[in-house]
């Protein structure tokens, strides 16, 4: 019986020793620098990097003579998707797409949301030839137009219907055409292209980058209806412009 009890207690001495021997590793070894953080950071600087992107885009689209149009239109907007920059490139078939941030307007006290984050892409064939950067403002007119795009995936044609704004005509000219319309599209083109067509273009969200600009299990929804997000103060310049340029319509 001795014997045992001499055994038992060098056991939980040794037991008792490796145990603080690991207590103290865990608290000299520095956290490991995970895949997981890293994409994080990748992602968040992305998003900040749009969002900075994107406060340029509106200040051109402000400052164009040739957007009159655009700027009459924008003050009666359910919704703004701004795209910063939209790259096209083509040998016969050509490719299309860019991310970009969607801002909504509440109907009933004008307050305009925080930003989401989405991405739209296109095919088409051609003959077409060169590369093309563009930036473009989409306005959104209907409840519907704001409905598609709280799904995963729109299609615009197929899902909401959409058209091409036109330059400096006015209103009245912006009116005419887009009469009834989902989402309008104004464009400034730099490149050997005319312009971008958003007929057929798919336009999804992207919930990495509303995880990482915001916290993870954040939806479209919580960000631009509900609005149950924390405001992120990177995105309160672009967010302050657009009320000043819709003519404090929102806030």
């Amino acid at each position: 019986m001795g014997t045992i009890s001499r055994k038992s207690g060098c056991f939980k001495q040794l037991l008792l020793m490796t145990t603080a021997l690991a207590g103290i590793m865990v608290i000299d070894m520095p956290p490991p620098t995970s895949a997981e953080n890293v994409q994080e950071n990748v992602q968040r600087q992305e998003a900040e990097t749009i969002m900075t992107q994107a406060t340029m885009t509106w200040q051109n689209f402000m400052q164009d003579p040739d957007l009159s149009s655009f700027r009459s239109h924008v003050k009666d907007a359910k919704g703004i998707l701004i795209f910063p920059r939209l790259f096209k490139g083509a040998f016969l078939f050509g490719v299309e797409g860019g991310n970009g941030v969607l801002f909504v307007r509440d109907e009933k006290t004008g307050s305009w949301s925080e930003p989401a984050y989405y991405e739209i892409s296109s095919a088409s064939f051609g003959v077409q030839a060169g590369v093309e950067q563009s930036e473009a403002t989409m306005i959104v007119q209907t409840v519907k137009g704001i409905e598609s795009l709280l799904s995963s995936t729109v299609k615009l044609g197929a899902d909401a219907s959409a058209v091409i704004g036109p330059k400096g005509s006015g209103i009245e000219g912006a009116t005419s055409m887009s009469m009834g319309k989902d989402f309008v599209t104004y464009a400034r083109t730099k490149g050997v292209f005319a312009g971008i067509s958003v007929e057929g273009a798919s336009v999804r969200t992207r919930d990495d980058l509303n995880a990482a600009y915001y916290g993870p299990s954040v939806r479209p929804s919580d960000i631009v209806l509900i609005r149950n997000v924390k405001p992120n103060p990177r995105s309160q310049v672009l967010r302050q412009a657009i009320f000043n340029g819709t003519a404090g319509k929102g806030k």
